[in-house]
């Protein structure tokens, strides 16, 4: 396997995720301890990840809003049976290939 030698450009969401994400695997590690991790695990993960930040390992990209909103609808209409009801909906990760909606509600 090759290391990747090029910038890693991450979106201020993407940090949010990952964020949340951490946290989600602390809850299922809290809920059974087979699964996610500790809250150690996680503080731990997390001091790495703004140790990475403050030495600039990654670059943090501005993203325009308007045009990620305005892709992911796209993407919605496009992937979305029109028999669906969708109420309130929210995208993730977005560029990502794999676009996972879930209701707010």
């Amino acid at each position: 396997m090759n290391s990747f030698q090029g910038e890693v450009v991450l979106s201020t969401l993407v940090l949010w995720e990952f964020r949340q994400a951490a946290r989600f695997q602390v809850f299922r590690h809290h809920q059974d301890r087979t699964q996610g991790y500790s809250k150690t695990q996680a503080d731990k993960l997390f001091a790495a990840l703004d140790s990475n930040l403050a030495d600039k390992a990654f670059m943090i990209s501005k993203v325009e809003w308007s045009d990620v909103h305005s892709r992911a609808e796209g993407v919605f209409r496009r992937n979305t049976p029109s028999r669906v009801v969708t109420g309130l909906w929210t995208f993730s990760i977005y560029p990502h290939p794999c676009i996972w909606a879930c209701p707010l509600f």
